[in-house]
């Protein structure tokens, strides 16, 4: 499409100090947005800590008609997998990115990102769940013995309470989507951009993939509920086709370095047969 056409155009610009700048400012944001996530996740962590402590029957997950079926409850090599994935993708994102040179993907996939974060977080430290690997496992995640002894400390793979909707998941859902992307953009891989057979795009479709197969490793080894999981899968979903929000995270980013590459007419005139925001914002 057009717009695939004025990112061609982007990769042949050279980079430049101003165009790196541009580049880095939503990073920044997702760095701010993780930290900011990693202490807010303290506390309805050790909020849990302290009620599971003193609410026997409350030490195992709750009810769920998934994580019933099987006792598996350890950390093991399924563990491992889900937790590499979503670092796999990030950084094959972030190579792919920077080769094509293409900002409007990277600012879809890092503010897309830090906006469900920032969401997750607000969620999780409102209402606590109880952990999906339980109390027990909690304690040996956390390397401790007792509430008392839990300190602040970084975790990217989550904490114990991580749950309401999982961030494995969602994790792995976007650098498959922005990877799909690109790969449709800059390398004749077309057909992920067009609708298929049964309706959804190709990209879309491979990010579904993506979850079913995340889902199976964290709901084999009680990783997550499976409501977390559902949860996720439909807002990272409707994070990624809606229109409008991509248009209100990306817009900035996209303009300022189209500016930097003298394409900001073409991109304007491109924009303004899209949404109203960007008729308004043009």
């Amino acid at each position: 499409g057009p717009m695939d056409s004025l990112m061609g155009k982007m990769r042949q610009a050279p980079w430049s100090c101003q165009l790196v700048c541009i580049w880095i400012q939503p990073f920044v944001i997702v760095i701010i947005v993780q930290a900011l996530y990693q202490v807010i996740a303290f506390f309805p962590n050790q909020t849990y800590l302290y009620w599971a402590e003193n609410a026997t029957q409350c030490k195992s997950h709750l009810p769920d008609i998934v994580l019933d079926l099987h006792d598996e409850n350890e950390a093991n090599h399924l563990t491992t997998i889900s937790d590499i994935l979503p670092a796999v993708g990030l950084v094959a994102t972030v190579v792919l990115c920077i080769i094509t040179k293409d900002i409007d993907v990277w600012a879809m996939f890092t503010m897309s990102m830090s906006f469900l974060t920032f969401f997750n977080a607000i969620c999780e430290a409102s209402t606590v769940i109880p952990s999906s690997y339980g109390y027990d496992r909690c304690l040996d995640y956390l390397g401790i013995k007792s509430a008392v002894e839990y300190r602040f400390s970084v975790n990217l793979t989550g904490s114990c309470v991580a749950m309401l909707w999982s961030g494995h998941t969602v994790n792995v859902m976007l650098p498959t989507y922005a990877i799909c992307t690109l790969l449709g953009r800059h390398y004749a891989c077309t057909w992920l951009l067009q609708s298929s057979k049964i309706g959804p795009e190709g990209r879309t479709l491979f990010m579904w993939l993506a979850a079913a197969v995340m889902s199976t490793l964290l709901l084999l080894n009680k990783g997550h509920y499976t409501m977390d999981i559902e949860i996720a899968i439909l807002m990272a979903t409707l994070t990624l086709t809606h229109d409008t929000l991509q248009a209100y995270l990306t817009h900035f980013f996209t303009r300022q370095a189209m500016n930097v590459n003298g394409l900001d007419k073409e991109y304007e005139l491109l924009q303004s047969g899209s949404t109203s925001f960007l008729k308004t914002a043009a």
